[in-house]
């Protein structure tokens, strides 16, 4: 989120959540993880999930998963106070 943005936010409690995808071995066992549609894609690794607060630009919140789990299911985990605003992707 660009600088420029984020300073015009009202929002007091204002966080993004986004994930990244570590895939692990996929060199030396080609075999790692599950390709259930053929078409090439494998998702073996790990999925790092994390909350940011907008205003300070620090991690609140981080979640190691593996790197099939849907975002949606990590949202479950978060407890934000009331208030608070939350933007994602659709990832």
């Amino acid at each position: 989120m660009s600088v420029s943005r984020k300073e015009k936010v009202s929002f007091e409690k204002f966080y993004a959540f986004d994930s990244t995808t570590i895939t692990l071995f996929s060199d030396v066992m080609k075999g790692v993880g599950r390709n259930p549609k053929g078409d090439g894609k494998e998702k073996g690794g790990l999925k790092v999930h994390m909350l940011t607060d907008v205003h300070a630009d620090t991690a609140v919140f981080a979640k190691i998963s593996e790197a099939k789990m849907h975002d949606k299911k990590f949202l479950r985990h978060l407890n934000p106070t009331k208030g608070s605003m939350l933007v994602f992707d659709k990832a």
